[in-house]
């Protein structure tokens, strides 16, 4: 079993960001701070248990806007299993972002809405070189917008041969 905590804080000058809009565009001031929480746990042989929390406020000093696309709550929570002489991996990951702003339409300011994926994997090794995976993304078909106005994927499934000499 093992934790990590982790405090951070920056200080930008001068940050470059794009605009559709406007293009590149320059920030003189932005300041960051947070905290990142995290932890691994082997509870039996075999399994394994990890996730993270990440708290981040992004912000820009001269007005205390907070920056675009910067979510302030970010979780993510995967367990692992190997069995069958570890020949079969199954693995379940669940990710949190939090609201975070946006613009929508240009250049109006909004909220955009938080979302929680769930993702699915599968692989078995036939031989030290050959393993078989398949792997579902999204497996609830959540809808969702990780920047506003652009299309995400939805359900999606991908199968595969690996081979590793």
């Amino acid at each position: 079993l093992s934790f990590s905590f982790t405090y951070f804080r920056n200080d930008f000058e001068d940050l470059i960001f794009y605009d559709w809009a406007l293009g590149y565009v320059n920030v003189d001031e932005v300041e960051t701070y947070g905290y990142e929480a995290m932890f691994n746990a082997v509870p039996v042989y075999g399994l394994s248990i990890n996730g993270s929390y990440t708290f981040t406020n992004a912000k820009k000093k001269e007005n205390d806007e907070r920056l675009l696309r910067r979510p302030k709550h970010k979780a993510n929570f995967t367990v692992n299993y190997r069995f069958l002489r570890d020949k079969l991996n199954v693995n379940l990951n669940m990710i949190h972002i939090g609201e975070r702003v946006d613009y929508f339409p240009y250049p109006t300011r909004v909220m955009a809405d938080a979302y929680t994926l769930f993702n699915l994997s599968a692989a078995y090794r036939l031989n030290k070189n050959i393993e078989l995976f398949v792997r579902l993304d999204n497996m609830f078909d959540k809808e969702y917008e990780a920047i506003l106005g652009y299309g995400t994927p939805k359900r999606s499934i991908y199968a595969g041969v690996r081979y590793n000499n």
